[in-house]
């Protein structure tokens, strides 16, 4: 078992913190894997969770830990997969964002994640991250939605950063080649991750926290 570290703690990761451009401190990035389990199913409402397949950290990336009956899979994001604007990741140990993703996002959003996990605890550089990712898109080896792609992020032990901290519940619709005008936007909706990439997701805060 890896430390644990207490629950608290989710993925839109507009994170208010000093970037650093690879791993530092690799033990800090995992979790105890009964604690893991259940901070991941507190994603997404009951009635999506409890038939989820659920992943979690291990050394050399995410692996399947519970099989569930269900479409859905659910994970705990790290700070790596951050969607900034400048397709930029920035390593923060302390990050932790529950995701829920139905099977389309599994399919070609969580596959990326769980690339970029595995490359971040390779010891790659967020450039080299990028070049990787960019390169088995282009090779078909990683795949952008063609339908539907959503992840719930909905619980409240969500922690985003320094600023941000849990910021609010949410959804995450994955629509490549989205831009801003197309959404339009404010406080809670808005275009997360590069507008017009295969990267570009509407964010839509909801009404409550649940988990």
């Amino acid at each position: 078992m890896r430390l644990p570290i207490a629950a608290a703690l989710a993925w839109t990761l507009i994170l208010a913190v000093t970037p650093t451009h690879a791993l530092e401190n690799r033990d800090a990035y995992f979790m105890d894997e009964t604690e893991e389990i259940r901070l991941a199913r507190t994603a997404g409402p009951e009635s999506v969770t409890q038939n989820a397949s659920v992943h979690v950290l291990r050394d050399s990336g995410f692996e399947l830990a519970e099989k569930g009956s269900g479409s859905f899979h659910c994970f705990v994001e790290r700070s790596w997969a951050a969607p900034r604007p400048d397709n930029s990741i920035t390593f923060d140990a302390r990050v932790r964002a529950p995701n829920c993703i139905n099977a389309e996002g599994a399919r070609t959003v969580m596959r990326e994640r769980f690339m970029v996990a595995k490359l971040a605890l390779q010891g790659h550089d967020s450039d080299e991250i990028n070049r990787r990712i960019d390169a088995a898109l282009a090779s078909g080896e990683l795949e952008s939605p063609t339908g539907v792609a959503l992840t719930y992020m909905m619980s409240k032990h969500q922690w985003l950063g320094e600023g941000p901290q849990a910021w609010k519940p949410h959804v995450m619709l994955w629509s490549p080649g989205l831009t801003q005008p197309e959404v339009g936007g404010g406080n809670d909706t808005f275009l997360a991750g590069k507008p017009g990439s295969h990267r570009a997701c509407l964010v839509v805060a909801v009404s409550q926290f649940i988990g």
